[in-house]
Order: structure tokens, then sequence, then C-alpha cells
């Protein structure tokens, strides 16, 4: 019979086991005390960022009487709807919200096809010449929009597009394509490349790879780029102002600066055309927020 093992020497053979540590509890205290300067900073810029917005709103319900009142009170003591109403009487804003919406519509339509287009071309295709133009692309985000009135109104002058939509049109695709084509490209890289080329190999071209597997993939940062381009060129005041020159096709910002006198500013009725003009904007970034969350970040991140 073979002799029991004995429990001490098979115990000092054993290998040692090594004693887990703990890691340290993080004291409460500071922790709560990083949330709290957390909540503090989060609740000051959004307070910075609101202000505004709230003041608007309570100057255009508020009578003329208690906008130049020495009396400053966030809040309408008698509110009241006239200031709303005297916009419709004292300027066209139908015909300048619809001018806005043309504008915008087809600007954010036109950035997002030749964005696609575009940054597919920089994700998959390697051609000559193709880091220089990527560089010219972004380089035109380095210049700020004013540096481009004066050569682009000698332009339009000669085309004689000065007072027409086209001004407007190729103005903003201008400086909406560029930051569309880079944030479109991050995430075309993200996607694999191995689902095209099966497809491919399935007998797919270029343009339906683009159109079948690319595109319905890419629906967050193609939103994204589309609510970027309405809201820029929705609020663009610049440009609106210099290239128009009558009420057939100037847009909202441009008709509210146009409202400001020299002697006398109706400022009920100029704050009321401002939630108005602001109000699309704000339900354009409420319908579309999740794909504006997810398409801004997914180029951010190597897959």
């Amino acid at each position: 019979m073979m002799d029991a093992v004995n429990p001490a020497v098979s115990a000092g053979h054993a290998k040692p086991q090594r004693a887990k540590r703990r890691r340290p509890d993080r004291p409460i205290g500071n922790t709560l005390g990083k949330r709290i300067l957390l909540w503090c900073v989060l609740a000051f810029f959004t307070a910075f960022v609101v202000t505004p917005f709230v003041w608007m709103v309570s100057i255009s319900l508020k009578p003329e009487s208690e906008i130049f009142s020495k009396r400053i009170d966030i809040f309408p003591r008698n509110p009241t709807l006239e200031n709303y109403v005297s916009i419709f009487e004292f300027i066209p804003y139908p015909q300048f919200f619809m001018n806005s919406v043309i504008v915008a519509v087809v600007t954010t339509v036109l950035s997002t096809i030749v964005s696609v287009l575009a940054a597919y071309a920089f994700s998959r295709f390697r051609f000559p010449g193709r880091s220089l133009i990527a560089f010219l692309i972004l380089a035109t985000q380095m210049f700020p929009l004013v540096t481009g009135i004066i050569p682009l109104y000698l332009v339009f002058s000669k085309l004689h597009l000065i007072n027409t939509f086209w001004s407007l049109f190729i103005a903003y695709v201008a400086f909406t394509i560029p930051f569309c084509t880079w944030m479109l490209k991050g995430f075309f890289d993200n996607i694999p490349r191995e689902i095209e080329e099966a497809a491919i190999i399935d007998g797919c071209s270029r343009l339906q790879c683009l159109r079948i597997i690319v595109l319905p993939i890419s629906v967050p940062a193609i939103v994204a780029t589309g609510v970027f381009c309405f809201i820029l060129s929705w609020n663009e005041f610049l440009y609106a102002t210099v290239f128009t020159t009558s009420n057939d096709v100037r847009t909202l910002p441009a008709a509210l600066g146009q409202m400001v006198g020299q002697g006398y500013t109706q400022w009920g009725g100029l704050n009321a055309a401002g939630v108005m003009t602001t109000l699309p904007v704000i339900i354009c970034f409420l319908l579309f927020q999740r794909y504006l969350v997810s398409g801004l970040t997914a180029g951010a991140m190597k897959g």
C-alpha cells in the first residue's frame, strides 16, 4: 500500500498564493468635492448660454413701457403678444422665412452630396496630389469668412449673381464643404474595408458599395453634417447682408439687421423676430440630437 501523503509535505511543495491587494478606497470627500465642482462649472456655462435666450424671450413678451423702464425684471409683469403681431405688420416676415428655408435647404443638400463623395474619395482612394488637396481643403478653415467678401463680391458682380440665391448658395457651400468633408472622412476611415472588398468580389462597383454599404452605416455622421450645414447657413449674417439688396432674396438674419434704425428701434419686435428665427434651429437640434452626438464622436475613435 502506498503511504498516505503527508498534508504538511504537500503543503510545503504547494506554490504560495499571492495575497490580492485591495485598492485603497477613494476618500468620499474628495469624490464629492470633484462632483460639486463639476456641477458648478456646468451650471455656470449653462446659465451663460441660456440667459441671453431667456432675456430675449422676456423682452419679446414685454410692452414698450416695461422695456424702457428703469426697473429690471427677468419676467414680464404684463406679458403681451403685440410684439409678435407687429412683426407681420411692419416687415414681410413670411417671405424672409421662406428665403431662409430655401437657402438653408439647398445649401445643406449640395454640401452633403459633395462632402460625401469627397470624403469617400479621400478615405478609399490613393491618387496623385491627394495629400496636397487634403491640406488645401483643411487650410480654408484657417481663414475667417470676412476675408472672402471682396473676392466673392467681385466674382459675383462679373457673373451678375449679386442679389440672387445663387450667390448665397455658392458662398455657403464653399465654407461648409471643407468641414463636412473632414468630419465624414474620419467616419469613413473607421468602416472596415473588408466589407466593401467582399462586395466588390461579388460584382458591386464602387458607387454601389457607397450606396448599399457605406451610406446606411454612415447615417448618423451624414445627418450630423447636414444639421451643421443647415444651422450655419440659417444663422449666417455677413454674406447675406452684403450679397442681397432686396426683400426678394434677403434672409432672416439680414432682415433682422435692417430692423435696427438710426433714430428708433422697436426692441420688442426685434426680439420677437429673434425668437421666431431661433426656434427652427432649436427644433432641428432637438429632433436630430442623438444623430449629432453619435455622428460627431464616431469619427474621433479609431476602430
